[in-house]
């Protein structure tokens, strides 16, 4: 959904909307990826080594991602990507978009789901193998999208590349909002991370 924002008309924009722009999409990546680690996994990596296994970790990760595909929704149109500046910033953050998911999952499945796939609560291996099984089509879907458009980050935003990046969009903010809605709540519940954030 493009974020919009009422300006004075006319100003070059079509009744006064205009989506967010490069340098606020720009602005906003570097508040939330540092300077330094905007084009990096460094301060992905960092974060997950220093609050590893942790509730806020878990959750400070959706909210990059989700933040990472707001942001690209936002530029990520045709009209958009004309602007040339726009079209480098959103092909950086596609980019960093894909190493991001690629970390995302591996961490989950290094770090979370060995320790519920042995856990004593039949439901806790039972919503952890629901998890793993509905992360395959998203993997497998994700795995051949990363391969055919951002494995070398060499790729034009033809209007078969934009179908697909939406609907990847879709299915990671679906999958975002089922681990925040069902899986962090019964890690909470079964004591494995604690509410409150530190």
């Amino acid at each position: 959904m493009l974020k919009k924002e009422r300006l004075p008309a006319p100003q070059g924009h079509v009744l006064g909307i205009r989506a967010a722009t490069q340098s606020d999409v720009t602005a906003r990546a570097k508040a939330l990826y540092g300077e330094d680690d905007m084009h990096t996994l460094d301060g992905y990596k960092h974060t997950l080594e220093g609050d590893r296994r942790t509730l806020d970790c878990y959750r400070n990760s959706h909210a990059e991602l989700r933040q990472m595909i707001d942001d690209l929704r936002s530029i990520m149109t045709p009209v958009q990507l004309k602007i040339r500046p726009n079209a480098k910033t959103a092909y950086q953050l596609m980019c960093d978009l894909g190493q991001r998911v690629k970390a995302h999952l591996a961490d989950e499945d290094r770090q979370l789901y060995p320790d519920l796939l042995v856990h004593e609560d039949p439901k806790v291996k039972s919503i952890a193998w629901g998890f793993i099984s509905g992360e395959k089509p998203l993997r497998r879907t994700f795995d051949e999208y990363y391969k055919r458009w951002l494995k070398d980050c060499d790729f034009n935003f033809s209007s078969e590349f934009l179908e697909e990046t939406h609907e990847i969009f879709d299915m990671l903010a679906y999958r975002i909002d089922r681990e925040e809605q069902v899986l962090l709540p019964k890690l909470v519940e079964i004591g494995m991370f604690a509410e409150q954030r530190i």
